[in-house]
Order: C-alpha cells, then sequence, then structure tokens
C-alpha cells in the first residue's frame, strides 16, 4: 500500500518540475540577448527558488505537522501558493505560444522568415510578446497572494444588517445578535491583529454573541494561547457557540479512536473554559418582556460526503415549547436548503460559516463572485426564501491559503426589527 505522504511528494515535485522546465524555457528566451553573467544569473535564480521550495516541502514534511502556524510557516505557504499559481499562469502563454508554434510549422515556413527579419530590425517576436505578456499577467496574482498575506488575513470588517423578522415581538426589536464564524485559530499567526479584531468584536456591546463552528483547524489546542482573548468577548443576555466540521478532528491521521475522542473533548472543554454555551443539537429558551426566542444550536451538518451529518434540528427542538421566533445556528449553509427550508419552516433564521467565501473573489455593489459559488449555492450574505432568511458569514480566520483576496475576514452584527 502506498503511503499518502509519498505520493503527495510524487504529485508536488512532478507538478513543480513541469511548471519549472515551461517558465525556464521561456525566461531563457527572454534573456537570450543579455550577456552571459546575465542569462546565468537568471537560470541560478529560477532553479535556486524551486530548491528552496522543495527544500521547505521536504523540511514540513519531516517535521510535526501538527505544529501551529507560525509567521514563517505563513509566508512560506502563502509565498508557494502564490509563486506557483503565477507559474501556472504564465505555463498557459508558455503553451499557447507552443500551440501557435506548431501550427505555424506545420502550415506556412514564411512566418518564421519574416520573424526572423523582424528581429533583426530591433523588433519584438510574437514569442517576445507572449511570454511578456504572460509575466506581467503572472505578477499580478502573485502581488495580490501576499498582499492577501500579509494585509487582507487581519482586515477585519463589520456588517451590519437589519435583520427583519415577521411578527417579531416589540421587546426584542433593536436587539444585537453579533455574529462571528471560522476562526481556526491553528492558522492565526499575528496574535496582536487577532486581539485588534476581537476588541472590535467587545466594541459591539453584543445582546447576544454567536460563533458557529470551526474554532480550531484540527487540534484543540491550537485555540489555547486565544482562550483569554475569546474569553473577553461579553453578552449581555448570553454567548453560544456551535462545532464546525474541522472541530472533530477529523482531518488528522490519529494512531487511535482513543486520542481522536480525547482530543473532541478537550475541544468542547475549551468552548466551556472560553464562557461559551456549546450547543450539540439543544436550545435555549430566551425570554425579554414576555416574549421568547428559541435559540437553537446544532452540530455539523454538511451535504458532502467529506463533512459529518451530526446536526438533529427535530433533536434541538425537543421539549422546546411555544416561544414567539425561533433562530438557529449552524455551521454548513448547505444545511439550509436540504433540511431547514424542507423541514421546518417555522425557524424564522439560520447562521452559518463554513465557506469562507473561498478567501477568494470579488465583492462589491456591482459584482459579488467567487469560485465557492460553484459549490455552494449560498456562500456569503443574506439569502431568504418565502419569510425564511439564512445568513452565511465569511469568517473570522482562514485555512490552507493563509490569507485573502477581495473576501475579508468578518463581524456580522444583526439588529433585530
Amino acid at each position: 500500500m502506498k503511503s499518502p505522504i509519498l505520493n503527495t511528494l510524487v504529485f508536488v515535485f512532478g507538478f513543480i518540475l513541469i511548471t519549472d522546465l515551461f517558465t525556464y524555457r521561456a525566461i531563457r528566451h527572454l534573456v537570450r540577448n543579455k550577456s552571459k553573467v546575465w542569462r546565468r544569473f537568471a537560470g541560478l535564480l529560477h532553479f535556486g527558488m524551486t530548491v528552496l521550495v522543495l527544500a521547505g516541502f521536504v523540511y514540513f514534511f519531516s517535521s510535526n505537522s501538527a505544529e501551529r502556524y507560525d509567521s514563517f510557516r505563513t509566508f512560506f505557504s502563502g509565498f508557494v501558493m502564490a509563486f506557483y499559481i503565477s507559474k501556472v499562469i504564465f505555463t498557459g502563454f508558455v503553451l499557447f505560444e507552443d500551440i501557435l508554434s506548431f501550427f505555424g510549422w506545420m502550415t506556412e515556413k514564411y512566418r518564421r522568415r519574416n520573424e526572423e527579419v523582424i528581429e533583426k530590425k530591433g523588433g519584438m517576436t510574437r514569442a517576445d510578446f507572449i511570454y511578456n505578456a504572460g509575466a506581467i499577467t503572472a505578477a499580478a496574482p502573485f502581488y495580490l497572494m501576499m498582499r492577501g498575506v500579509y494585509k487582507s488575513a487581519y482586515d477585519y470588517q463589520v456588517h451590519h444588517v437589519k435583520l427583519e423578522i415577521p411578527g417579531l415581538p416589540k421587546a426584542w426589536k433593536g436587539k444585537k445578535l453579533v455574529q462571528l464564524s471560522d476562526i481556526h485559530s491553528g492558522s492565526l499567526a499575528d496574535t496582536d491583529a487577532v486581539a485588534k479584531g476581537i476588541q472590535m468584536v467587545k466594541d459591539t456591546k453584543p445582546d447576544i454573541f454567536m460563533f458557529t463552528g470551526d474554532l480550531v483547524n484540527n487540534f484543540a489546542w491550537e485555540a489555547t494561547e486565544l482562550v483569554d482573548m475569546f474569553r473577553g468577548i461579553k453578552a449581555d443576555i448570553g454567548t453560544y457557540s456551535v462545532l464546525g466540521n474541522h472541530d472533530y478532528g477529523l482531518y488528522h491521521r490519529w494512531e487511535n479512536k482513543a486520542d481522536m475522542e480525547a482530543n473532541f473533548q478537550a475541544l468542547v472543554n475549551t468552548h466551556k473554559e472560553i464562557g461559551w454555551n456549546l450547543m450539540r443539537n439543544e436550545h435555549e429558551v430566551i425570554e425579554i418582556g414576555g416574549k421568547k426566542l428559541g435559540l437553537l444550536g446544532v452540530e455539523n451538518w454538511g451535504h458532502s460526503l467529506r463533512f459529518p451529518k451530526l446536526g438533529d434540528v427535530e433533536k434541538a427542538k425537543a421539549g422546546l415549547g411555544d416561544v414567539d421566533f425561533k433562530l438557529l445556528m449552524s455551521h454548513d449553509p448547505s444545511h439550509w436548503d436540504a433540511v431547514v427550508r424542507q423541514q421546518h419552516p417555522d425557524i424564522a433564521a439560520m447562521f452559518s460559516g463554513h465557506t469562507h467565501g473561498a478567501q477568494l473573489g470579488i465583492e462589491n455593489k456591482f459584482i459579488k463572485w467567487s469560485p465557492v459559488q460553484y459549490i455552494y449555492k449560498q456562500w456569503a450574505g443574506m439569502y431568504q426564501h418565502n419569510e425564511q432568511q439564512l445568513y452565511v458569514n465569511r469568517g473570522f480566520g482562514f485555512i490552507g491559503y493563509p490569507g485573502r483576496v477581495g473576501i475579508l475576514p468578518e463581524i456580522t452584527v444583526f439588529t433585530l426589527a
């Protein structure tokens, strides 16, 4: 049986080799008229970067994979993703030129003669133009992705949302619900920036605080350094939380089931230590002026086979009794279409996260796009069907790519109306 780590390394090394060979051909062409020293320097720089990347992969695969992100890991992973996405784009231009050259060679030879004449006159060949265009185009995502690591990843945005609920009791109008989601503590290397984000949450002065899952990437200890920070979030009525798919530790190869269960229990205890009321298919009745809110919180339920389907709204409702309106916290927005809308029309609004908006996209008053929309119908912001509403938070943290491009981290403030 082949090792998954070995398979991954073979794929990574093969991918790097192919993209490097294509891009090196283009670079060699572009510097062909430079001095020998300059041509040698370009080659050494190109392949030197490759050696450094491969050395980094070997280091991280041979070291403890459970290690929490630090500044170096953040830089390395962000740089490699940005660098090779840019190289893939550049490779596309090189392939395009190869295709044009192939068909040109098959049809007419005079194109080459014309190109040689132009070059002797000091002009630019077609290959020069395409390779230069490729280099310039590839530089744009590299810049944006590196900027996303060092600026946008912690550029917290407060979204103010008026949440209109039909028949909302007057006693509840104007109350503030504040939502965070997808903190992913193990990815947050800049704790000073996180502290500023948490202060922004505290400044909203919530009546109810809700956290909708993924406190960690895999391990309960990831949140240890941040417990005191999160504990500072207070709400006049209460602070509540649910679990996300990452909180179950499913994406780590545990030596035995007991270790996985111990990690999960430690995560549950972390919620308690912070002071959050973790709701696992449970409810709480909150009464103001004789009018009752039924706040429901369920475990993770995701439409994909990769995600646990442990959320049980019926179980959360059990013993709820008569309330004036119901709100639901459920990590994965796919739960809304698949179950909540179909079977629980009495739930006025559901609060989710999970998608992060892919941490990549375009969002302004004219355009709202992200590649995640091809996987999730509801992926960021407010959605409505009849009188039911769903809000998908864009996430506080990040995972995988250690940054954000276009889709910024979010703190959501709902005002009931």
